[in-house]
Order: structure tokens, then C-alpha cells, then sequence
């Protein structure tokens, strides 16, 4: 063998040498952090909390947002400041300032569910029927939620003799989360 292939072996094996040792150091290295142990949920969430580029949660996006109360049937519910409220008492609509469509109404029965449901203005149109129904929990509170042509959502909830209903659009995003800050004030 000629001197120069002798060199190139040698430099190959001398490269494989310093790439094995790199490989062992680097890997040694990273080695015990694969080993700690993932945070529990309750940990995982604290570091969440105070770790600031987080996401932010539906309750930290309604934080600013206005109150409606009423007090005549104990409910509240926040909506975006950019939204009005018309009407008062049993029926109430929430709606885009400068919109020309209510987005969001909130209904209150002295009925069982099943008797509010036909009440609703959802089913003032003949022909219209119920897609699916489904029982949801929002914000700890249970409603059976409808779907009615793909696009039209009521949810109604059973409480102190009354039953809450809500109806809106599939097309209007926020209604959502509205309906998570719902809250019973009685």
C-alpha cells in the first residue's frame, strides 16, 4: 500500500473515532433529561400559568367583555363590547353593533324542555327538524343541545322550574363562547 492511501485510512479512522466520542458526549448529555419524568396535569398546568407566551384561555379572552344581567330570571352572561343587547325579561338578543342580524338570543320558559323546545323561533319555521341532539356540559352546567339544518344551534337547560334556552348560528363563531360565561345568579 502506498503512503497516501495509508493516510487516507488513518484520517478516515480518525474521523469515525472523533465522530463516535461526539456521538457519546452529546448523547450522555442529553440522556438524563429524556429520563425526567413528564409534570403531572396539576404541574403541567401551573407551569402553563405562569410560563407568559401561553395561550390564552376562552375565559381570558371574556374577561373585558361587558355583563348582562338579569335579575329577573338570575342569569348572567358576558358578550363582546363591540355587541348590544335589545330586549329584557324572557327574551333577550345579543348583537353586533351595526350588525343588521341578532346573533344570539336567550330565552326563558315556565316549561319542561320539551315543551320550550317547540316555543323557540328556531321552529317557527315549518319543516324545519332536528338534525341531532345531544346532551353537552358547558361550564358546569348540563344542556341538550340541538342542530337543526346543519347550521342553527339551540341549547336548553332544565333549572328552578324553568327551561334557559339559547339559539344561534353556526356561522357567528363568538356565540360559544358567550354561552361558556353563562352563569345562574339565583
Amino acid at each position: 500500500m502506498s503512503k497516501k492511501s495509508l493516510n487516507i485510512i488513518y484520517g478516515i479512522v480518525i474521523v469515525a473515532l472523533v465522530g463516535v466520542v461526539v456521538y457519546f458526549a452529546v448523547g450522555k448529555k442529553s440522556e438524563p433529561a429524556a429520563q425526567q419524568q413528564l409534570p403531572t396535569s396539576e404541574q403541567a398546568t401551573n407551569t402553563s400559568e405562569s410560563n407568559p407566551t401561553s395561550t390564552p384561555t376562552p375565559a381570558d379572552q371574556t374577561a373585558n367583555w361587558k355583563t348582562y344581567n338579569n335579575s329577573t330570571y338570575g342569569y348572567e352572561v358576558k358578550y363582546p363590547n363591540n355587541w348590544k343587547v335589545s330586549g329584557s325579561g324572557a327574551s333577550v338578543n345579543f348583537m353586533e353593533i351595526g350588525g343588521q342580524d341578532v346573533s344570539l338570543s336567550f330565552f326563558v320558559y315556565d316549561k319542561s324542555i320539551n315543551e320550550a323546545e317547540a316555543l323557540l323561533p328556531l321552529f317557527s319555521v315549518p319543516g324545519r327538524n332536528i338534525d341531532s341532539r345531544t346532551n353537552v356540559t358547558i361550564s358546569g352546567i348540563n344542556w341538550v343541545k340541538l342542530v337543526v339544518e346543519k347550521n342553527q344551534i339551540a341549547q336548553l337547560t332544565y333549572y328552578n322550574g324553568k327551561t334557559y334556552a339559547v339559539q344561534y348560528s353556526t356561522f357567528e363563531n363568538v356565540s360559544p363562547q358567550i354561552l361558556s360565561t353563562f352563569k345562574f345568579t339565583k
